[in-house]
């Protein structure tokens, strides 16, 4: 009997605590009980850890990733241009699986304001095309990339004229200009573009650079 009721009173003890504890740990009245402190430090530490890690994934997902402003790329240039943007998503383009099309893929298309050669038909208008395609994830990016290398001729490159494709996260980016453009104006592109979106030495980049009427180099 004697054994019972102090097992009653435990319980009820327990039941009191329950119930009158607040969160501020204010004590309850309780003879013959202790809380277990050490438990509830640890169980408390678990549950602030957790709650810090899904704030801080939750703060990732609503930051920007890999964004570029195509005019500060294009700026590197001598000339000035016309920008045109396009929503191609859905529309396909001539390098991409399109098994596996990504998730937005937009063009933005530069035409010089100004001829930058004279001829007897007239002036002749530089053009240069920016690309950014955005996939699921980063296997997917990287399954594009490789799929565009492996569209590439090991003679006359993507198209025969100047092309930078780099593959970053969930990103793919292009560039593509005519033969028009010298070699080291189109190199400062490249430049541009991947300082934009690696801008840490140490961020590794797959890259693909396809010369004027030539061959593509690896990185």
């Amino acid at each position: 009997m004697t054994r019972f009721s102090k097992a009653q009173s435990v319980f009820d003890c327990k039941v009191t605590r329950r119930n009158t504890w607040s969160v501020t740990g204010t004590r309850a009245n309780c003879s013959g009980y202790r809380p277990h402190s050490k438990t509830i430090r640890i169980v408390c530490g678990i549950i602030f850890i957790l709650f810090l890690s899904f704030s801080v994934q939750a703060e990732d997902k609503q930051k920007p990733i890999l964004e570029i402003e195509p005019e500060e790329v294009v700026d590197t240039l001598p000339w000035s241009f016309n920008l045109t943007q396009e929503d191609l998503t859905g529309k396909g383009f001539p390098y991409l699986d399109t098994a596996n099309p990504p998730d937005s893929l937009t063009g933005y298309r530069f035409v010089s304001k100004n001829p930058i050669q004279q001829g007897n038909s007239g002036g002749t208008y530089l053009r240069i095309s920016v690309y950014t395609g955005r996939f699921i994830d980063s296997k997917e990016a990287r399954d594009q990339f490789h799929h565009i290398r492996n569209r590439a001729d090991p003679n006359i490159g993507l198209s025969y004229q100047w092309d930078f494709v780099s593959q970053s996260g969930p990103f793919i980016y292009h560039i593509h200009a005519e033969c028009l453009l010298a070699e080291e104006h189109f190199l400062n592109l490249a430049k541009a573009l991947a300082a934009m979106i690696a801008p840490d030495e140490s961020s590794r980049l797959d890259q693909m650079h396809c010369r004027c009427g030539g061959g593509c180099q690896y990185e």
